[in-house]
């Protein structure tokens, strides 16, 4: 299981965190602007077992594939939470492949295309929305 971390279309390098055998974790630096989180070399049953439990928990997004992270208003920056009536809900995007997860840290309103307030994950953001995913995955019991 490879997790990394990718900004627009250039690939970090950092230095890579051994957990235990078949988890590598890369750590971006702190002030780097983590774009896309990416956990590849899946198995497929385990990825239809993952799409299988977020469509349950009705995570399913509109389009095949796509599953939508509800942000916490707490979490929203401040130009969100006063767009939040026109705007939200707000959310994060996860696509998943036959091999390999792909989570948009960008925090984007559910209905609306375009609007000042739609921006890239700031740190508490990133961090929760990361966390959640992982949880996910070890709740299932898919190792990583």
């Amino acid at each position: 299981m490879l997790w990394r971390f990718f900004h627009g279309c250039q690939r970090f390098r950092f230095p890579v965190q051994i957990v235990r055998k078949g988890f590598v974790q890369t750590q971006p630096p702190k002030d780097a602007t983590v774009r896309v989180y990416l956990i590849d070399e899946l198995r497929k049953d385990q990825v239809a077992h993952l799409c299988n439990h977020l469509e349950h928990k009705g995570f399913k997004g509109p389009i095949k594939d796509i599953y939508w992270f509800e942000v916490p208003f707490e979490l929203l920056a401040s130009l969100q939470q006063k767009h939040f009536p026109q705007c939200g809900p707000y959310i994060f995007s996860l696509e998943t492949g036959k091999t390999w997860l792909r989570l948009e840290l960008l925090v984007r309103p559910k209905n609306v295309v375009r609007c000042e307030c739609i921006g890239y994950a700031g740190p508490k953001q990133r961090a929760y929305i990361i966390d959640r995913l992982d949880e996910i995955i070890r709740e299932l019991d898919i190792p990583v």
